[in-house]
């Protein structure tokens, strides 16, 4: 709940007081697991705090321990629809690496890709004709995608996505909605997560960075919005026009608990958009390939001027992409704006990305059709 106009806040000091014993909660919780929890899981327990002892807080990714409690489960394989954990117990994996195994584990045609590629180099470090095939490929599911641009994560690609639009545009801020996830860069860790204590009025959200270690020189490039709200955006793209580059946005709010947008809003977005001469970014790390298979732009039938694919792209492999309309695009390049990653457009990915792309449409009904409306309600509960 949010607190009215006339109510005071929580000061900061005692949203961070609050956080910090919640904090303290969890790791008592660690410490004492109960005994069923023991008895079921005792090798994982053992092994996530062999990994405390090496990693921080046991994880490469926060999300991989904060998710659960008391601490994580450990698994050691996974097998179509299934996985198993360090202590035999099987499950049907709702979770399938947060949207990146949209194919399943070890899926027949991504397995024989990554292997036949493998035998001719996992990368060579040029342009490749796999490079061109893949890029054909998303051109031709993707409305928006006239070119296209790899890298290996989601991040990189909102991180390229945001220095592009502000370098075509020639602005430095960028508008995000509240309560959406563009990935691990400075730029767009504003306001995901807000505590309600702290998170401002539903009209006009506070800025409030995600994890410490942002510098305040950011802050002041980054504009909030409230989400699913036109007349709440175009207020605020009106006042900031002269100096917003971009609006980037989840066309469907996945982070937050898949919300979907209000009906005509995306088409609202656009509209505010092009009337005030500020690009649209379409984030489809979780959407693309999953909604639809040219991800939630054809599905609601809105273009944007520039998108971004990871997670699904790849079926499990790291890979991802921006793609968009040629004359931004066509700017990308030496002398103009920079782009670069060692890894991008690896050939190892590609063939993984191939692959998947290949099965997902192979029959566009069967592979995005196959959930009934029911269905659909069961996943939400």
């Amino acid at each position: 709940m949010r607190h009215g106009r006339n109510k005071p806040l929580f000061t900061k000091l005692e949203a961070e007081n609050a956080l910090s014993q919640a904090r303290a909660q969890t790791e008592r919780r660690i410490a004492r697991p109960s005994l069923p929890l023991l008895t079921n899981f005792s090798r994982s327990y053992a092994t996530y705090q062999e990994a405390r002892r090496h990693l921080p807080s046991g994880a490469s990714s926060n999300i991989r321990v904060h998710a659960h409690d008391p601490f994580p489960i450990l698994f050691k394989n996974g097998l179509g629809s299934r996985v198993r954990d360090l202590d035999e117990n099987e499950y049907v994996d709702l979770l399938i690496a947060y949207g990146a195994l949209i194919l399943g584990h070890a899926h027949p045609a991504i397995v024989s890709a990554i292997t036949d590629q493998l035998q001719n180099g996992s990368m060579l470090g040029t342009t490749t004709e796999l490079e061109i095939e893949v890029a054909k490929k998303i051109q031709s599911m993707v409305p928006s995608a006239e070119m296209v641009s790899f890298s290996n994560t989601g991040t990189e690609a909102t991180m390229e996505a945001v220095r592009i639009a502000r370098a075509f545009i020639g602005r430095e801020k960028l508008l995000k909605f509240e309560g959406h996830y563009h990935g691990h860069h400075d730029y767009v860790l504003f306001s995901v997560e807000s505590p309600s204590v702290v998170a401002g009025l539903e009209q006009s959200p506070s800025k409030l960075p995600f994890y410490p270690g942002i510098p305040e020189e950011i802050a002041k490039t980054v504009v909030i919005a409230k989400w699913n709200d036109t007349a709440a955006l175009e207020k605020v793209v009106r006042r900031n026009a002269a100096d917003i580059a971009a609006i980037i946005m989840e066309p469907v709010l996945g982070s937050s608990g898949v919300i979907l947008p209000d009906e005509d809003y995306l088409k609202s977005v656009r509209e505010i958009a092009d009337n005030y001469d500020v690009l649209l970014i379409f984030d489809e790390v979780l959407t693309g390939f999953r909604l639809a298979p040219g991800g939630a732009q054809e599905f609601y039938g809105v273009k944007p001027d520039l998108s971004c694919f990871a997670k699904a792209l790849g079926g499990g492999a790291p890979i991802a992409a921006v793609t968009g309309r040629r004359d931004i695009m066509s700017m990308i390049g030496p002398g103009r704006i920079g782009y670069g990653g060692t890894y991008n457009g690896n050939s190892m990915c590609l063939a993984a990305a191939k692959a998947t792309l290949r099965e997902l449409t192979r029959n566009d009904d069967e592979a995005f059709s196959t959930c009934t409306p029911s269905e659909q309600e069961s996943w939400k509960d």
